[in-house]
């Protein structure tokens, strides 16, 4: 319950909004209930917009609209995510909900909550009103004082809230705060149990289309593949369990195969989604990860999966290190890698960093007589963590150019070089010997004897 807690409203959009973007027909669609219901059903990827069949199947179908319960779909004229974000008082370092405190406080004292920030919800009233077997009410008010509903069967309550054209956006977010406030303090005890659904028929503003991922490197927002169809750019694999999390993420990964025994040559670039995690595991100081694909749109090579240990060391000092690195391709042919390039020189990444690299090669780590015989995994812009872990983005990067790139190198001996010139210079400056003694036209003339 507590960890549940813990996960408020506004931290969530925190993370999420600025991974986000969405077309202009896309709306929030934010629930809380309650009972369990919402407990089990699959969170929103970052970045991915629920389509109008995803809504009603994986969403919609868990209410349990087939036993006595109360829906309250409440409708607003116009709604962005962005409006309860910064109306919410999200950005801040301790948020109280700012002018959507009765929101915040709603979800977090709720049994299960949902937040779906970009949802098609074109035909969404008349799909929950085919779903109850009870009553179907529209009030155009959030007063329930003479409301009476069938407590044996499922009804549906819709409550649909306008703002004023002059209205701003902050006021209209006042309203729906006190609006929600004289809704939810009628609702418990009476129209228990309850699930309430936030939602508007279009949003307050045009917002861009998904964006492209932000750089990686330091402490960046964390981005989350989107579902299969969906049109992503990047590969994100999140495993959790428990307190045990590893993030992975890649713009691009290219899998080279050639001359290998029964496979022949290959050159296919992986899926960005489809990604799972099975067959991964935590033991103590060790994490086992496993990301495979089922297909990957070869002709010879239809699964790949990419296994990676991480061990964390003991001592004062905690780092953590790739111990080893598996590619098996068709469930059957195992590649061992080499991890050099994981860690520059064979060092460690400290606990609480992540480790980055814009350019990886992982080859395999044995040669079978040719070096033309190979297995070679490209990757852009890798990033993983699986320590150290802090809230739902990556920690600032320990970046695989370590602490001399080509371009210091190139500035230190230039460098080098121009102070052994200038300190030449100096030197035969200081070595120079002029003359210590003239003639004085009053004294004796100076006699230089010189010896044949």
């Amino acid at each position: 319950m507590e960890m549940r807690k813990s996960y408020s409203l506004c931290l969530f959009l925190v993370i999420l909004l600025p991974c986000l973007g969405f077309a202009s027909d896309q709306v929030p669609f934010i629930a809380w209930s309650s009972t369990n219901s919402l407990q089990s059903i699959p969170r929103i990827d970052a970045g991915h917009i629920v389509n109008q069949q995803s809504l009603q199947q994986d969403y919609l179908d868990v209410l349990p609209m087939d036993q006595p319960h109360n829906l309250f779909l409440i409708v607003m004229d116009k709604l962005s995510i962005d409006d309860i974000t910064r109306y919410s008082n999200a950005h801040s370092s301790n948020p109280d909900g700012g002018t959507l405190t009765h929101l915040k406080n709603a979800m977090q004292s709720s049994a299960s909550q949902l937040v779906l920030p970009a949802a098609e919800t074109i035909d969404l009233e008349d799909d929950l009103r085919s779903r109850v077997s009870g009553q179907v009410v529209e009030l155009a008010s959030p007063s329930l004082k003479d409301l009476k509903l069938d407590s044996t069967k499922s009804n549906l309550i819709i409550i649909r809230l306008d703002s004023s054209p002059s209205e701003s956006r902050q006021a209209a977010m006042s309203s729906l705060d006190q609006a929600l406030l004289q809704i939810l303090g009628q609702i418990p005890g009476k129209f228990s149990p309850y699930t309430v659904v936030l939602t508007a028929q279009q949003p307050s503003r045009a917002v861009k289309e998904k964006a492209k991922p932000e750089s990686v490197n330091i402490g960046r927002h964390l981005l989350q593949t989107a579902a299969p169809g969906a049109d992503s750019n990047y590969t994100y694999v999140n495993y959790t369990e428990g307190a045990c999390k590893v993030y992975f993420y890649a713009t691009g990964m290219k899998l080279d195969v050639v001359n290998v025994s029964r496979l022949g040559t290959t050159n296919v670039s992986l899926p960005y989604d489809g990604w799972v995690t099975d067959g991964s595991e935590c033991k103590n100081t060790t994490i086992k990860f496993v990301m495979s694909h089922n297909d990957i749109g070869g002709n010879e090579i239809k699964t790949f999966k990419l296994t990676m240990v991480f061990n964390q060391t003991l001592g004062q000092y905690k780092y953590w290190v790739t111990e080893s690195v598996e590619i098996t391709l068709n469930d059957e042919f195992n590649f061992p890698m080499d991890t050099t390039d994981f860690v520059p020189n064979s060092l460690s990444t400290p606990v609480g960093l992540s480790y980055h690299c814009s350019d990886l090669t992982i080859q395999e780590n044995s040669t079978r007589g040719s070096l033309e015989d190979k297995v070679r995994l490209d990757v852009k812009e890798f990033q993983v963590q699986p320590f150290g872990i802090n809230g739902e983005k990556f920690s600032q990067a320990n970046d695989c150019v370590g602490y001399f790139s080509a371009g210091i190198w190139m500035g230190l001996i230039v460098t080098i070089i121009l102070v052994l010139i200038l300190g030449s210079g100096m030197a035969m400056l200081a070595d120079l010997k002029v003359m210590d003694k003239f003639d004085d036209p009053k004294g004796k003339t100076i006699t230089v004897n010189v010896s044949d």
